[in-house]
């Protein structure tokens, strides 16, 4: 009987445990900032990634801290098609390239984007 108690016990404290560690490192992913991630990315991707950024917090109307590389477009940052239609619109104005609508849907986390613009804008200087 002791050892059924024992067992009961030890499952609740490995699942809770479990549960507290898959939302723990779910928040974390979520609230990265960039500049933990700027030492991995070029100045020109810094500069494009800071450009986005507000584009992203202006268009969307979302908090900033929520803005990073890993965030996806419409999961992490609730944009829907038109609204990444919107941004890339915006994006095109701002670093005077073209993004076909074909393009628009690969853009899924702020990372695909500023490596999009990067390279737009490489070939087109």
């Amino acid at each position: 009987m002791r050892n059924n108690w024992m067992i009961m016990i030890t499952v609740i404290a490995i699942t809770a445990c479990s549960a507290f560690c898959d939302k723990t490192a779910e928040a974390s992913t979520k609230k990265v900032p960039v500049s933990s991630a700027s030492s991995q990315i070029t100045d020109k991707k810094k500069a494009i990634y800071d450009t986005l950024s507000v584009s992203i917090v202006r268009m969307l109307g979302v908090n900033k801290k929520f803005v990073n590389l890993k965030a996806l477009f419409a999961d992490d940052l609730g944009a829907a098609s038109a609204d990444m239609v919107d941004l890339a619109a915006d994006w095109e104005a701002r670093f005077s390239i073209t993004i076909p609508e074909f393009d628009i849907e690969s853009l899924t986390t702020v990372q695909s984007a500023v490596d999009y613009i990067y390279e737009a804008t490489k070939t087109s200087n």
